[in-house]
């Protein structure tokens, strides 16, 4: 498990693709699932092979990206340096999506995912397994210990990019 989480061999690809001059649209949706693992508190190290999340259980779209820079007066703690959100364009890069209080009430928490290419039969911006035609490209993917959302909780999802 990594606090960072891991590029997939499809995000690499997607960056490969994106560097060629390909149209490959922008990484819009995160995920959430319980994993297929029997110790939750323990998760297993994340794979590059990785397509897709081992129990996805919800889908948030991206609310926004913001650059980082690093400042030790900045809120964004990351990989032991404090960074701070800028407006110019940076090699670190975080993109963030919140699950509002009503969003994924009860559901068990142990990988994250960041999906490009990603196709929903709903205009919400919240999306059950159900709801997604086609799940797109795992970019990135984070193994975590468990934690089940109450109806009180509101989480962020964020992952960060270039360090």
């Amino acid at each position: 498990m990594s606090d960072r989480g891991l590029v997939t061999n499809g995000g690499r690809t997607l960056m490969a693709r994106l560097l060629a001059g390909e149209d490959v649209g922008a990484l819009a949706w995160f995920a959430i699932g319980r994993g297929d693992w029997a110790d939750k508190q323990a998760p297993p190290s994340e794979s590059v092979d990785a397509t897709a999340l081992a129990d996805e259980t919800a889908r948030k779209r991206v609310e926004r990206y913001a650059y980082l820079v690093p400042d030790v007066a900045g809120s964004i703690v990351y990989n032991g340096v404090t960074y701070a959100e800028t407006q110019t364009p940076t090699p670190i890069v975080a993109f963030y999506a919140t699950l509002t209080e009503s969003e994924a009430v009860g559901h068990q928490i142990c990988e994250e995912g960041l999906f490009g290419g990603t196709v929903v039969t709903t205009a919400s911006p919240y999306a059950l397994p159900g709801e997604v035609s086609s799940p797109g490209v795992l970019y990135w993917v984070k193994h975590r210990p468990s934690a089940t959302k109450g109806a009180a909780d509101s989480i962020t999802l964020r992952a960060i990019f270039g360090r």
